[in-house]
C-alpha cells in the first residue's frame, strides 16, 4: 500500500511468506496441481485482504491494482480446477 516499503532480501520474503516452499522430491501431477491451487487460493485471500484495507484507507490506486490480481487469480483457479475435474 502507499507509504509502505518492500522487503529487501530473499530471506525477508522467506521469513514472512505463508506459502510453503516445495520439497525437492517427485510428486504426482495431481498433487502438483493441488499444491498450485492451494497457493493461488492463499494469494487470492491475501490480495482480497489488501484490497479491503486499501478501500478502507481510500487508497484507490492499490485497490485497483488488487482488482487486477483478484481477476487473474480467479481465472487461473478456475482453469486449474477444470483441469483437475477431468
Amino acid at each position: 500500500m502507499l507509504g509502505a516499503e518492500p522487503l529487501g532480501t530473499m530471506q525477508d520474503y522467506l521469513n514472512t511468506t505463508c506459502i510453503a516452499e516445495a520439497k525437492n522430491e517427485k510428486i504426482k501431477d495431481c498433487e502438483m496441481f493441488e499444491n498450485v491451487i492451494k497457493d493461488f487460493e492463499t494469494l487470492l485471500k491475501k490480495v482480497t485482504d489488501i484490497k479491503k484495507k486499501a478501500d478502507d484507507s481510500n487508497d484507490y490506486a492499490t485497490s485497483s491494482l488488487m482488482d487486477n490480481y483478484i481477476s487473474d487469480y480467479i481465472k487461473k483457479l478456475w482453469m486449474l480446477k477444470q483441469m483437475m475435474a477431468k
